[in-house]
């Protein structure tokens, strides 16, 4: 592997800094407040080197995507979502999402909740094979009885997620979310298991 030039380092690390300065300020301001002017601000970085970066703050957040597919990837394949059967995989499964909106933080959360962000709905993210993989497998070997196809199965147990998320967020994370994501998913896989 070739070594990184100075410049690319550079290019590396301030990427990084407008990356964890738009996490920082997500917090602090309503998504749709935050503008790239702000960010560039509190990142001592000029509008130019945003735009070198990133197209707009929407493509943060779909950076923020990809490294979260990336790590339920790096899990699946340490087997940290394991279990004895699908439906406890889907159950750790969510549990693990729940535990990255919880790392990421109510605002950043509160901002991916818009209708611009179509990666919710992209059947072709790693996230979303790998839990339409554990469904399939679970069907055929018969640790899941549903009338139900897998599609539709992961769609319902997405959405329920989404739909308790978005309920934390407009209660302002009043309430444990690691805890109700538990819960609520666990009613719905109970009502499919074998």
């Amino acid at each position: 592997m070739a070594k990184l030039t100075k410049r690319k380092l550079q290019a590396i690390k301030t990427k990084a800094i407008i990356y964890d300065t738009f996490l920082e300020m997500v917090q602090e301001c309503e998504f749709e407040k935050l503008t790239v002017e702000k960010i560039c601000k509190k990142a001592n970085v000029s509008v130019g080197t945003f735009y070198h970066h990133y197209r707009n703050k929407y493509e943060i957040i779909e950076e923020i995507f990809h490294r979260a597919d990336k790590f339920f990837q790096e899990k699946m394949s340490s087997k940290q979502i394991a279990g004895k059967t699908a439906t406890e995989q889907i159950v750790g499964f969510f549990d693990l999402l729940a535990q990255i909106y919880n790392r990421y933080g109510l605002g950043f959360s509160k901002a991916l909740f818009n209708t611009r962000n179509n990666l919710f709905i992209n059947d072709e993210r790693v996230m979303v094979t790998m839990l339409r993989d554990i469904i399939v497998q679970g069907i055929a070997e018969n640790q899941i009885i549903s009338e139900l196809s897998a599609e539709d199965l992961k769609r319902i147990l997405f959405t329920t997620a989404r739909g308790i998320v978005f309920d934390w967020c407009l209660r302002d994370g009043d309430f444990s979310l690691e805890e109700a994501m538990h819960q609520y998913i666990l009613i719905v896989v109970r009502a499919i298991a074998a």
